[in-house]
């Protein structure tokens, strides 16, 4: 009870904009991660995106001003990364249409009978009950 309290008292104390803001950042995150390669770059673009402007411009106008907004800092952050020898000339919209998957997805493990403890010798341990 007094665990549900606290939870109730948190939430109600977070500025509304932030959950908002958060669920942006962690869509562009995903975006830029493969759309500039350019570590610094990129780094310096999400700071940017988490700070305060972007907060403002969420605050005031709304989401879909966010995104323009976001679109036109990916723009500039990319012009940076062509000035600096970083390339990337894709855009963050055309990375999600095909997501890359750096490994293949983990295989679902196949019913076997059951393991018996053996022993060093391979023979079945007396201990498992099989004598």
């Amino acid at each position: 009870m007094l665990a549900a309290r606290i939870c109730r008292e948190a939430a109600a104390g977070v500025d509304p904009v932030l959950p908002m803001l958060a669920d942006l950042l962690e869509a562009w995150r995903a975006e830029l991660k493969v759309a500039l390669p350019n570590l610094p770059v990129r780094r310096a673009l999400l700071q940017r995106l988490a700070g305060e402007e972007m907060e403002g411009v969420l605050r005031k106008s709304g989401a879909e001003a966010a995104q323009r907004e976001f679109e036109k800092w990916y723009e500039g952050a990319r012009a940076e990364m062509g000035a600096v020898g970083g390339g990337g000339t894709t855009t963050p919209q055309a990375t999600m249409a095909t997501p890359q998957r750096a490994t293949p997805p983990p295989q679902p493990m196949r019913a076997s009978a059951p393991l018996t403890p053996t022993s060093a010798s391979g023979a079945v341990s007396k201990a498992s009950g099989a004598s």
